[in-house]
C-alpha cells in the first residue's frame, strides 16, 4: 500500500481551496437569489468574492514563501 505524502503546505492549500470554493459558491447564492435588497446582495456578493481572492493569494504565499519582492 502507497503513504500519501501529505506536507503541511498541501494540507494548507487543500484547506484554503475548500474555503475559496465555498466563498464562491456563497458569493453566487447572493447573485442570484430574488432581489429583495438589492445593495445587501451585491454588498455580499462582492465580499465573498473579495474573500475567494483574498484565499487565493494566502494560497499562492504558501507555495511561493520565497518569492519577496525586497530581496534582491
Amino acid at each position: 500500500m502507497k503513504k500519501f505524502n501529505i506536507t503541511s503546505e498541501k494540507l494548507g492549500v487543500i484547506a484554503f481551496t475548500t474555503i475559496q470554493i465555498l466563498c464562491v459558491f456563497i458569493a453566487a447564492g447572493f447573485a442570484l437569489q430574488e432581489p429583495t435588497n438589492v445593495y445587501v446582495d451585491a454588498i455580499g456578493a462582492i465580499g465573498y468574492l473579495f474573500l475567494a481572492c483574498l484565499c487565493e493569494w494566502v494560497k499562492y504565499k504558501i507555495t511561493h514563501p520565497y518569492n519577496d519582492d525586497t530581496q534582491g
